[in-house]
């Protein structure tokens, strides 16, 4: 039987990587811990849209995109409930007669699934999707289902020690978001696990867990790796905003700074996140 081809080849035989880039990162990965295809798409050496082609390529499997736009009926949503869906990242599309129709982001992650399909006789069929869109799906159509037929408001972490610039972003956001606060980097990484954000802001110095440490952990977590994290900071040299960017904040803002450029900078990172834009 042919051996599966290694995530780093593919990328390589694609060209969007070269040998040694991939050898360079397998030593990284080694050394954090971690997948190869999750540190390449931390450091942004990959895309998400990237990523989930290598892994369809490497497993043999059919590519789902716009999954968003699917509105599968209650009953189909109702197989893999809420919680499950998110956890591990898979949205079903159809049930075809007795095979269920998943999109996933990881092909290996499948023992909760399993578990559903033996519970109700069912097979399934795996599509891998970009992980921004398969949040994307989950939140749209369980949320239009939970809210009885309308979308529920998207959710906006806050983290930031100074009481004054919790309020002021809370009052400035509610009425686009569903604001939620923390104080420190940790209270902020245990906020995001719980409400799982569409756009997390942050400052960079707290006392304790800074904004750099709150990005690690998000970093580490499925549920949180590809949430846009804004950072505020009083340091707005070029260096600090370069060295920000590369450890993957998607935006970089100086304090002080103007609100309404700052809602739109918060505004263009939920629609990173593929939720539909308040209007």
């Amino acid at each position: 039987m042919t051996s599966r081809m290694r995530l780093g080849e593919v990328f390589v035989q694609k060209e969007i990587l070269t040998h040694t880039t991939v050898e360079r990162m397998l030593t990284v990965s080694k050394q954090q811990n971690k997948r190869l295809g999750t540190v390449l798409a931390e450091v942004g050496l990959i895309t998400d849209d990237e990523l989930a082609c290598a892994v369809a390529f490497q497993y043999g499997f059919d590519i789902v995109r716009r999954i968003s736009d699917e509105c599968p009926p209650q009953q189909v949503l109702d197989l893999i409930p809420w919680e499950t869906a998110r956890t591990h990242l898979m949205f079903p599309l159809k049930l075809s007669g007795s095979d269920l129709l998943v999109a996933v982001n990881d092909p290996t992650d499948v023992v909760a699934l399993q578990a559903i399909a033996d519970r109700h006789n069912l097979t399934y069929t795996l599509f891998v999707a970009p992980c921004r869109e398969i949040m994307a799906a989950i939140e749209r159509n369980y949320a239009r289902h939970h809210t009885g037929g309308q979308l529920s408001k998207p959710r906006l972490l806050v983290v930031d020690d100074d009481p004054f610039m919790r309020t002021m972003l809370s009052e400035a956001f509610r009425s686009d978001f569903q604001v939620v606060t923390a104080e420190d980097g940790v209270q902020g990484y245990a906020e995001s696990l719980r409400i799982q954000p569409q756009v997390i802001v942050t400052d960079l110095e707290m006392p304790g867990s800074d904004g750099f440490a709150l990005l690690s952990m998000l970093q580490q977590a499925d549920v949180t790796r590809a949430v846009p994290v804004v950072l505020m900071t009083g340091r707005s040299n070029p260096q600090d905003e370069a060295a920000a960017l590369e450890k993957g904040f998607f935006d970089f803002v100086a304090k002080p700074f103007a609100l309404p450029s700052f809602i739109a900078r918060v505004r263009k990172a939920l629609r990173y996140s593929g939720w539909p834009q308040p209007v």
